[in-house]
């Protein structure tokens, strides 16, 4: 807040009260983005594109959009003014960042947790692929086509093709 200074000058035996109005000191940041869906992080918090009203001081920004390599910069806000900022992401291959299997093994014949497998996968661009299950011997039992659209994703398969077991009701499934 900015500073303000008032003289109060008290006579013996009277109470004086003295009053301030505060005035914000701060400033405005507008941020402008290639590619313009980018979400805006000021210190780890997301923020609007504009007219964004922000304490005198200095800002570490990180922008992020799927497809493109996460950003990071610094803003200086400065008392009354506006900051621009104008920012070109540079745009990522794809490529697997990790893939996850919520159970070892699963068996579709019996009911609660496993009984179903939940694969989850994080990639960093848009693309299309196939997500495939093969049984210990390398036999394809189950495959989707997927069109990745965001960075993490998932699929969850009960084991069953047209509501059937995939395998004997002895073998556990394997997810790979």
């Amino acid at each position: 807040y900015a500073s303000e200074e008032k003289s109060v000058y008290l006579l013996t035996g009277k109470v004086e009260t003295v009053s301030f109005d505060l005035v914000k000191i701060s400033g405005y940041l507008t941020i402008t983005t290639t590619p313009s869906n980018a979400a805006v992080y000021c210190n780890g918090r997301s923020i609007a594109k504009s007219n964004v009203e922000l304490d005198e001081g200095s800002y570490t920004l990180t922008l992020r959009a799927f497809g493109y390599e996460d950003l990071t910069d610094t803003a200086v806000i400065t008392r009354n003014k506006t900051t621009y900022v104008t920012k070109t992401m540079q745009k990522t291959p794809f490529y697997l960042r990790s893939f996850s299997s919520n159970n070892e093994a699963f068996n579709p014949n019996i009911k609660g947790k496993h009984s179903s497998v939940k694969l989850t996968w994080y990639v960093t661009a848009p693309e299309k692929g196939n997500v495939v299950i093969t049984n210990e011997h390398g036999s394809r039992i189950a495959s989707w086509d997927v069109t990745f659209t965001t960075w993490e994703q998932y699929i969850e398969w009960d084991g069953k093709i047209n509501d059937k077991a995939v395998a004997d009701r002895s073998e556990e499934h394997t997810s790979e």
